[in-house]
């Protein structure tokens, strides 16, 4: 679990460095592998604790291109902020309500980064996947058999003759 011991710190700055096995941690998708690195600051005034930093997991997926598999380490900005108000954190139901703040109890001994985090990094999947190699080229330069280009030059080769009067008309 990707968790920071709060209990008894006090007002400051803190380095976190936290790591986890991607396959304990619960809900986060099947690409992923490894560990979960997690590093930033912790910073505590007061009632409130603001987190920010980076989470990062290398994850196995599949080019939409070619259909090779590849590996590559995804990365998200993690930004929470927590307060210390028992009131709020007794009736806090995470999965309804808004919120700027996480309320958290006073006598909490750890903060939890796990749900955030296994979020984030899901929602920081690309949508199109390419492999590297293949992200700077275009499809025809990929499978010039199968281009455009290509299909057109065929096509206007192998023209039945009796459409050949219909093909001069398209042309002009």
């Amino acid at each position: 679990m990707l968790e920071i011991f709060i209990q008894g710190i006090g007002d400051g700055e803190r380095a976190i460095d936290l790591s986890d096995d991607a396959e304990a941690a619960a809900n986060l998708s099947e690409e992923f592998f490894g560990k979960i690195e997690v590093k930033g600051k912790l910073v505590k005034l007061g009632p409130r604790y603001a987190f920010a930093g980076i989470a990062k997991c290398k994850a196995k997926l599949t080019c939409d291109i070619s259909l090779e598999e590849y590996v590559e380490t995804i990365q998200t900005k993690v930004e929470l902020a927590y307060i210390v108000d028992d009131e709020k954190a007794r009736i806090f139901n995470r999965e309804l309500d808004e919120y700027d703040e996480i309320p958290i109890f006073s006598d909490q001994k750890r903060l939890d980064l796990t749900r955030d985090v296994v979020e984030l990094l899901d929602l920081s999947l690309p949508m199109k996947r390419l492999a590297p190699k293949y992200r700077d080229k275009s499809f025809e330069d990929i499978y010039p058999e199968f281009s455009a280009s290509k299909q057109n030059k065929e096509s206007s080769e192998k023209i039945d003759e009796r459409w050949a009067e219909l093909l001069k008309l398209k042309q002009t």
